[in-house]
Formats: C-alpha cells, structure tokens, sequence
C-alpha cells in the first residue's frame, strides 16, 4: 500500500465523533491529597454522556451533587468533567484518573 492510500481507513474506520469540550471546574473534583498524585497517572477512565435534547442544566447539577458528596465524605478519588461547546461527541465526559489498568 502506498502512502495516501485511504483503503485502509475506510476498511478499519466504522464512526468517527469529533467535538470541543471545555473543562468545568465548578462540576469536577480534585481533593486536597488526591489518592493518585499528579506524576503517578498512567491512565484515564472515561465515561462519555449523551443527553436527552434540552436536560444539560440538569445533568449539571447531577454533577454538582455527585462533587458535593465527594467532598463531604472526604474521598480522596477525583474526577475531571469535560462538557461539549461544538460538535457530535458527548454532551459530557468525565475522566478519572489511575497509576495504571489494575488500579481501577
């Protein structure tokens, strides 16, 4: 196969999704001693959340209840949760981190 051939992405490539996402911060958690420091992430696990049309504000506040819980129960897990500004990914994600596959 010579280079530019694009028979074998049209034999491997079922779906292609693409969005921009911005972190949200306000619904995300990060303890004050998480239990994965920073330089210790090796991998993410990913949830993605497609909504019904006209429910992103109250998937949000989902959200906030689910940090509100995290940090009164003091749970040293933290999450990361990206909602979409454009395209057809997910309308959020939300990515938690781990020293490496075993550790989920």
């Amino acid at each position: 196969m010579s280079a530019g051939d694009s028979t074998l992405a049209r034999e491997v490539i079922h779906y292609i999704d693409t969005s921009i996402q911005q972190q949200r911060p306000e619904l995300s958690f990060t303890p004050n001693t998480p239990r994965v420091p920073e330089a210790e992430i090796g991998f993410y696990r990913g949830i993605t959340f497609n909504l019904k049309f006209g429910t992103a504000n109250e998937a949000s506040e989902i959200f906030q209840q689910i940090r509100a819980l995290y940090e009164e129960n003091n749970v040293e897990n933290e999450f990361a949760v990206f909602s979409k500004v454009t395209g057809s990914g997910p309308d959020f994600s939300v990515f938690f981190p781990a020293r490496d596959a075993v550790d989920f």
